[in-house]
């Protein structure tokens, strides 16, 4: 069981913020490996595993948010009122679509596969984006990457990827959408740790989970998936973040057979 729980939080730290779709590969690897769904507690684990990424990889960058809104520092607001509209739009649209992206999840692995293949040509399509003008996303760039974002509810559809690749054809420069991208996933990521833990019961049991092998869950999606943003911010220093697409089309061809 151990194994099998380290060898998905390796995953999700890998695919939370690679452009790759987490939901996807963590459904590529149950069904190819033969690994159970890992539940709601301890998907729980594994995403409070990347936050914990996230919030290591940019603590500066929070720092300063934070002091900066303590001392009513008007950017500072700003940014964090960007970062909120953002995340908006996704999460009224789970609340309204809630049942349809569930019966969704249900469809098994060859839908799985094609949103997969979509995010391949979503990121692909990067590649002939206008080069980036805009130092960072403003409140047009922030509403449209946030609607944008309610596509990535789909299992399949990478959340990082299509904000990103949103980002860029609106003329953000790489590193800049990027951060967006990831300070938005913390902002989310808080916001959906905090609504299990008040909901409780099964939103956060980890039945036949160890306490170790949970602690050992939330260590290793904390660094692989650091060092995976740190792969990323470093990819989109240069040209080729649109060539994550081929591998997407790649597993979503995968996904596709096996389902």
């Amino acid at each position: 069981m151990t194994a099998k729980v380290l060898l998905l939080a390796a995953f999700q730290g890998i695919a939370e913020f690679l452009p790759i779709s987490s939901s996807g590969h963590l459904a590529i690897a149950e069904r190819w490996m033969g690994i159970d769904s890992p539940g709601n507690g301890l998907e729980l684990l594994l995403h409070f595993g990347t936050l914990l990424a996230v919030l290591a990889f940019y603590r500066k960058r929070v720092a300063l948010l934070v002091a900066g809104m303590l001392l009513f520092v008007r950017e500072a607001w700003r940014q964090v009122g960007l970062l909120v509209l953002g995340c908006i739009p996704v999460v009224a649209g789970y609340a309204i679509f809630k049942d349809i992206f569930h019966k969704c999840m249900d469809k098994g692995l060859s839908f799985t596969g094609a949103m997969l293949i979509i995010t391949g040509v979503i990121l692909i399509s990067t590649h002939w984006a206008r080069k980036g003008r805009k130092g960072e996303a403003g409140f047009v760039e922030a509403l449209l990457i946030g609607l944008a974002q309610v596509a990535t509810l789909l299992p399949g559809i990478s959340r990082s990827g299509t904000t990103i690749a949103t980002a860029r054809h609106l003329g953000v420069e790489g590193r800049p959408a990027a951060d967006f991208s990831f300070l938005m996933s913390l902002v989310l990521l808080t916001g959906a740790s905090l609504l299990a833990v008040v909901k409780g019961g099964e939103e956060t049991s980890l039945e036949g989970i160890g306490i170790w092998t949970a602690i050992l869950a939330v260590a290793v999606s904390a660094v692989v998936g650091y060092y995976a943003l740190k792969m990323l911010i470093k990819v989109l220093s240069g040209p080729r973040f649109w060539l994550f697409g081929f591998y997407c089309l790649a597993a979503g061809i995968l996904a596709l057979i096996l389902g």
